[in-house]
């Protein structure tokens, strides 16, 4: 049902409504890795080993939710 009360969407516009959604969770994960993986850089060459380390646990969460993660498929 869309907000404007148009009633239910036609199926090729729910299509493209979950294939930005698919983007959009895709785009803002990699968004959080790429700042995880500089923030663990950064950490490790001023030999903060501890901080580093501390990034992996993140990174292996975001990881696990790209690889077990499906965007919606038409049948």
């Amino acid at each position: 049902m869309w907000c404007d009360g148009r009633g239910d969407p036609t199926p090729a516009e729910w299509l493209a409504e979950m294939n930005f959604r698919s983007a959009a969770a895709y785009t803002s994960s990699a968004v959080v890795a790429l700042i995880l993986l500089a923030a663990a850089v950064v950490a490790w060459r001023r030999r903060r080993r501890d901080i580093a380390l501390v990034q992996v646990l993140p990174l292996l969460l975001v990881a696990a939710f790209v690889v077990t993660w499906t965007p919606y498929t038409p049948v």
